[in-house]
Order: C-alpha cells, then structure tokens, then sequence
C-alpha cells in the first residue's frame, strides 16, 4: 500500500482521532474518531446527466449540454 497512517484532533470531541491518507489510484483520506464516531470519508460515484448538464452550465459556464453520459469507467478505481 502507499498510504500513511496518523493520529489527528477529532473536531467533535477534541479527542484522538485515526487518519489515513494514500494517493492510489486518486488522492483519499479517511478521518475516524473511535471515542465519538465521527468520520469523514470519501464518496465515490458518478452525477446523473440532468446534475452534470447543470454544474457544467452553472459552475463551469459551459452552455452546451450533453445528450448523454460519457462512459462510466466504473473500473477506474481498481
């Protein structure tokens, strides 16, 4: 594995809190308090055509919307 593990201060209960960072095959960090519960962790998927025709007009300024999803590589993160 190329991660990294270490401990930080958990922002709910100022406590010990586990972290893990890697960069393989994108960049991930997970924060886990074992003394509360709190977590942080990433959230891996696609935007359905309708969320991305939208966030491509109104956050990227690109008025042409697609007719259809590009390929869905779901195996991109192997």
């Amino acid at each position: 594995m190329s991660g990294t593990s270490y401990s930080t201060t958990c922002p709910n209960c100022k406590k010990e809190m586990q972290t893990y960072t890697d960069w393989k095959p994108i960049d991930l960090t997970i924060h886990t308090c074992y003394e509360c519960g709190f977590y942080i962790r990433n959230e891996v998927c696609f935007m359905t055509l309708d969320e991305l025709n939208s966030d491509r007009l109104n956050v990227m300024e690109i008025d042409k919307p697609l007719k259809e999803l590009p390929k869905q590589n779901k195996d991109c993160l192997d």
